[in-house]
């Protein structure tokens, strides 16, 4: 199950383009690198995740943003969006979620001069309160592909593709637009 950003007009999309874009970056927080792509992978996890459960959305962002390339494009169901895109929505979508948890782990990474892939499971809960005025554990499951390239010998992320997502609401499976309402 995918979810898209394309704007559909309903506030349940928007939601739902909202949590999208806020698991997204932080998807990007685990991929804050610069020399080894694989050990920096590992050892940036933990602050970005820091900053996240702190709800520290501005030292998130001051971390995040010199690691992508200028032109960096993250990408579901086709439709691309620009790192500041992407944060503004998920700023907007974070303020909803409380308890925040997330892991990544990389399955594979292939580097070949001056570029890379990855391939990396995700995963994030969080609690929310519903439109029935109840707390709701939400997760949001999928992997990405994400392409890096070295910028003046620097390991910089320039592309993220989201596929294979999967989410639930309090343990059942859940359509992307109840995921934020």
């Amino acid at each position: 199950m995918q979810i898209g950003l394309t704007n559909h007009g309903s506030t349940q999309h928007n939601d739902a383009m909202k949590l999208t874009a806020s698991f997204a970056l932080l998807s990007l927080a685990v991929f804050a690198f610069a020399g080894s792509l694989k050990s920096d992978i590992v050892a940036n996890e933990a602050k970005m995740s820091a900053a996240l459960s702190k709800g520290d959305m501005a030292k998130f962002k001051s971390l995040m943003q010199p690691k992508v390339t200028a032109d960096f494009k993250y990408v579901e169901e086709g439709q691309e969006m620009t790192f500041d895109q992407m944060y503004t929505t998920m700023k907007q979508g974070f303020g909803q979620m409380k308890g925040v948890k997330a892991t990544s782990k990389l399955q594979k990474l292939t580097e070949k001069g001056d570029s890379a892939t990855g391939v990396t499971l995700r995963s994030m809960s969080w609690v929310q309160v519903g439109k029935d005025k109840k707390k709701h554990t939400m997760t949001y499951v999928g992997t990405t592909t994400d392409t890096y390239v070295k910028v003046n010998g620097d390991w910089k992320m320039s592309r993220m593709v989201w596929s294979d997502t999967k989410f639930t609401k309090d343990g059942k499976p859940a359509k992307p637009e109840e995921m934020m309402g």
